[in-house]
């Protein structure tokens, strides 16, 4: 559970509270693969309800009742460039098998972005690092006793992070240059532990693949369970997902 890190300088308890998950910890070196997350070169563990975007190909009208009875709230009608007609559906892998079990869908498949396709809100800095929330990384989590040589990739990576959260008063960057207290350094040392995280909804998540890593400050807390979920599309008593109320967060 972490303040979302936006770069300002608000006092801690002004800044936003997120839900996310800790998926990396100083010295991990993340890496994304088609939507799969990777642990210093192995495949992580997967949240028990990650969800992606996934294309339910169908040439029928799927009823909104349908969807809920599924667990399934997010999603519209879509066509392909191959003129396949569908839906997109935010979903988990368990949820799409069993949609196309039903006689109307043709098939249920996984939407991921292609690795040549960069994000230009992407962490660090898509100019340098060209990834995007599919395929993102290697990236290694800075922590305390953590040293960079200063060049232009490594502040482009760690950069944002020094200026931000370490607490320096007086800090520049200029391309290839760090300069703190009006002196140039040719290294510089963390003196704070950061994290990575990232939603379980990996398809509609703001998280640190976008703004970057979380300093030790910014965590605040542990999720427990869900004491609220609405659906926006629900009117009255039915916007409240009564199914999801008080579930344990695994």
């Amino acid at each position: 559970y972490n303040r979302r890190p936006d770069g300002d300088f608000h006092p801690l308890d002004l800044k936003t509270h997120y839900i996310k998950r800790c998926v990396a910890i100083p010295g991990d070196e993340i890496e994304v693969r088609s939507g799969q997350v990777y642990l210093n070169g192995e495949k992580g563990k997967d949240p028990e309800m990650m969800q992606h975007k996934y294309f339910v190909e169908t040439d029928q009208v799927i009823r909104d009742r349908v969807f809920s009875n599924y667990n399934i709230w997010e999603y519209g009608p879509a066509v392909t460039p191959e003129g396949k007609k569908g839906y997109v559906v935010l979903t988990t892998k368990y949820e799409a098998e069993q949609l196309t079990q039903l006689e109307f869908v043709k098939s249920a498949e996984p939407m991921f972005m292609n690795k040549e396709n960069a994000e230009p809100r992407i962490f660090p800095d898509s100019r340098y690092f060209p990834w995007n929330a599919d395929n993102f990384g290697p990236l290694k989590i800075p922590g305390r006793g953590f040293t960079i040589q200063v060049d232009e990739y490594s502040l482009a990576k760690y950069g944002s992070t020094i200026q931000d959260y370490e607490n320096l008063t007086d800090v520049e960057i200029d391309e290839d240059k760090l300069i703190i207290d009006g002196q140039e350094v040719s290294e510089y040392t963390f003196t704070k532990d950061y994290y990575f995280m990232m939603g379980d909804n990996r398809h509609n998540s703001e998280d640190s693949r976008y703004w970057g890593f979380v300093p030790e400050d910014n965590v605040v807390g542990e999720a427990s369970f869900i004491w609220m979920s609405m659906d926006e599309k629900g009117s009255f008593l039915s916007k409240i997902r009564w199914s999801r109320l008080f579930n344990v967060i695994e």
